[in-house]
């Protein structure tokens, strides 16, 4: 942990947690002005007790080279194993929990742009196999971004026309995916 407060400065908050490990917040102070102060958000793994330490390097690995691949306004973008793009709107579940219902403009406003970042996804030959309120961040200025792809897997290399079923081994999630495309 002192490693990575000395590189992202200190620990403020944990911000989500879930089965793979905790995403902590830090505040990082860049000199006398308060204007170059950098928040972070840290992704800390968590290794399962039934996973061996080949599983859950490929995990995260296979987490981390799909998410760092992913480069559009709509996913979180990836800096590097541990840091992610920190997104201080919190995430859809809890501003649907705090505000008890979204009005239409606003739910069709994000639900227009879950659809750009999931076509995005297909695009690049990606599921992400679990999309839920809980994984849709949002930025200060309300831009939906499509987070955790611990679940993610590659059903089709961007060079090739057909899908690799396989890969998946879970054909629902990218019949059920692209259903939607057509919206």
């Amino acid at each position: 942990m002192a490693v990575i407060t000395q590189k992202y400065g200190q620990i403020c908050d944990i911000i989500g947690h879930g089965s793979s490990g905790v995403v902590l917040l830090s505040h990082k102070v860049q000199g006398c002005n308060p204007n170059l102060d950098r928040f972070y958000a840290i992704k800390v793994f968590r290794r399962g007790a039934e996973s061996t330490g080949t599983a859950y390097r490929r995990r995260v690995d296979t987490e981390f080279f799909i998410s760092a691949s992913l480069q559009h306004h709509n996913i979180v973008r990836t800096f590097n194993l541990f840091r992610i793009k920190y997104c201080s709107g919190g995430d859809l579940h809890s501003l649907i929990v705090t505000s008890g219902q979204l009005e239409q403009a606003k739910a069709d406003y994000f639900f227009k742009q879950l659809i750009h970042g999931i076509d995005f996804i297909l695009e690049i030959g990606i599921a992400h196999r679990d999309l839920k309120p809980e994984n849709l961040l949002l930025s200060p200025n309300g831009c939906l971004k499509i987070s955790d792809f611990r679940s993610a897997r590659c059903f089709r290399l961007s060079w090739e026309n057909h899908v690799h079923i396989s890969r998946t081994r879970r054909l629902f999630y990218i019949v059920g995916t692209i259903s939607m495309r057509g919206i």
